[in-house]
C-alpha cells in the first residue's frame, strides 16, 4: 500500500500565501492608482449675484442646466445632483473635446415662473498629464460668457462676468451669474 503525501501545514501555506500577496503588490507605484484627491477636469464653478446688489451672492429657485441638445441635465455639484432647489453656486463640466459649451439655465418660481435662458461658453483647451492610473486632464483656458438673446421670453440672467478665465481647478469662481 503506497503512502499518501502529508498536508502541508497550515503555517506554510500561509507564509506562502502572505509572500505572493507581498511580491504582487510590490510592484505597484503611486503612479498606477488613481485616489480620488487627484483631480481630473476642473469643473467651472458659477456663483449666482444680485443684479441691483452685485456684491450679494442671490440663490437661483429650481435650477437645472442642460448642454443644448442633451436628453439629460449637467450635474451641478460633486454628488451629481441635477436639480437643485436653492443654488448660489454651481459647479458645471465644459465639454473636453470641444471649444464651447452652450448651456440652458433653466429655473422655474413663483415670481417669473419657468424660464430658460442660453449661456455661451467658450475657451481654448490644454491637456495635462496627471499620472499613469488618471491620465490626463483638460485645462480650459481664456474661458469667455455670453448669454444669447431671448426672443419669446423675458430672460432671467441679466449679466455675466467671467472672474477667473483659467479654468484649472475647482477652488476659484470662475464666472459670476447676475439676476
Amino acid at each position: 500500500m503506497s503512502k499518501l503525501p502529508s498536508p502541508v501545514p497550515m503555517n506554510k501555506l500561509l507564509f506562502f500565501t502572505l509572500f505572493v500577496f507581498l511580491l504582487a503588490s510590490s510592484g505597484c507605484e503611486r503612479d498606477d492608482l488613481c485616489t480620488p484627491d487627484q483631480e481630473t477636469s476642473s469643473r467651472m464653478v458659477v456663483v449666482f449675484k444680485d443684479f441691483l446688489n452685485p456684491d450679494t451672492v442671490k440663490p437661483v429657485e429650481n435650477l437645472r442646466v442642460r448642454v443644448l441638445g442633451a436628453s439629460e441635465y449637467a450635474p451641478l455639484d460633486f454628488e451629481g445632483s441635477t436639480s437643485l432647489e436653492m443654488a448660489d453656486t454651481v459647479y458645471i463640466p465644459l465639454r473636453n473635446f470641444d471649444d464651447q459649451t452652450i448651456y440652458d439655465f433653466e429655473t422655474d418660481n413663483e415670481e417669473d415662473g419657468f424660464n430658460i435662458d442660453r449661456l455661451n461658453f467658450s475657451y481654448t483647451r490644454q491637456d495635462e498629464f496627471v499620472s499613469r492610473a488618471c491620465g490626463f486632464k483638460v485645462n480650459y483656458n481664456d474661458l469667455q460668457a455670453s448669454r444669447q438673446q431671448e426672443i419669446p421670453n423675458q430672460p432671467w440672467i441679466i449679466e455675466t462676468e467671467v472672474i477667473d478665465s483659467t479654468v484649472n481647478n475647482r477652488n476659484e469662481v470662475h464666472v459670476e451669474i447676475f439676476h
